[in-house]
């Protein structure tokens, strides 16, 4: 399976989930190193969207096509349900107990900006994590400043 990230082009090919480390997030706590990626580039960049200056976009972003083993993927259970409903807390606590088994390379999860697509948290310290997760491609990203998505 594909999936996408959108970040700073300097940390562009870290896989390490170190980015993420020092805040917490829906899915980690803090101190945890995930990944976050989302099931589409059009996704990737509404999740970072809403999350910036509107006015100000920042022009230093790049995106990332990772290739990840469809057989590694855990759903999270709660899946018909709206992420947007799912208190903080018990998805905070449903992706440290994904990182602390490392069953699996990757979770699964409802996006909160767009509930009918799904983002995928990945577990770097999954041990096979290094040898199945593959950058497959890398380019420049860029949003469109002639409108505000406000």
């Amino acid at each position: 399976m594909l999936v996408f990230r959108i970040t700073k082009q300097k940390y562009i090919r870290d896989m390490s989930g170190e980015s993420v480390w020092l805040y917490p997030g829906r899915w980690n706590a803090h101190n945890t190193p995930v990944i976050y990626t989302s099931e589409s580039l059009a996704l990737a960049a509404w999740e970072i969207a809403v999350r910036i200056d509107p006015i100000n976009f920042p022009e230093n972003l790049a995106y990332v096509k990772i290739k990840i083993p469809d057989d590694s993927i855990q759903v999270f259970s709660k899946t018909g349900i709206k992420a947007s409903v799912i208190q903080q807390n018990i998805s905070i606590s449903a992706g440290m107990d994904f990182i602390k088994k490392g069953k699996f390379i990757a979770l699964k999860v409802p996006s909160v900006v767009i509930p009918e697509s799904f983002n995928f948290m990945l577990n770097p310290y999954h041990n096979a994590y290094s040898s199945k997760v593959k950058i497959i491609d890398i380019n420049p990203f860029r949003y469109d400043n002639r409108t505000s998505l406000w």
